[in-house]
């Protein structure tokens, strides 16, 4: 048997939906358990105080198949754990291995502060949240002065320097 484990590196607040093992086993030998993925939440690095978020394995069908964990649910807590994925192959040969892992996920809004960022985006606007979210990430930092300006049309230029800032791509 041999494990591979690999950290999970995933934004605070995301929650993970699921995940995909890509994976071969035709190992009869291995009792329908040839490649077994296994998602963690530990409290520390030493693996004391793990917490299996999600584990299942292969069932001994030949050739390679991607396998989905089905539902997951966890909100990433990056303050309080550190995620790792583990994949055991268990024949000990050829007969059992992976590929790849997919860890689908989502990014969740944030809540908002108590107090408007913006001078004329009171906290109960509509959209308020979605804006402290923006200028919190810094994809949109307003019109200048110390406002949102919700109101105003955004030229495509102004869209173009959205939608740069929100892929994180960078300006030499």
């Amino acid at each position: 048997m041999g494990c591979f484990d690999a950290s999970v590196n995933l934004p605070g607040g995301a929650v993970i939906d699921s995940f995909d093992l890509l994976a071969h086993d035709s190992s009869s030998a291995a009792g329908g358990k040839g490649v077994y993925a296994e998602l963690d939440a530990c409290e520390t690095a030493d693996d004391s105080g793990c917490n299996v978020q999600k584990i299942f394995w292969t069932s001994g069908a030949p050739g390679y198949v991607v396998l989905s964990s089905g539902p997951v649910g966890t909100l990433v807590d990056n303050d309080a754990n550190l995620y790792t994925m583990r994949v055991c192959t268990f024949a000990g040969d050829i007969t059992t291995r992976f590929r790849a892992v997919r860890i689908h996920y989502r990014l969740r809004v944030s809540p908002a502060p108590a107090t408007a960022t913006f001078g004329d985006v009171p906290t109960d606007y509509i959209y308020f949240r979605a804006i402290e979210a923006l200028a919190k990430s810094g994809i949109a930092s307003g019109c200048g002065g110390g406002n949102f300006c919700p109101g105003q049309a955004v030229t495509r230029g102004e869209l173009a320097k959205f939608l740069a800032n929100a892929l994180g791509l960078s300006f030499p």
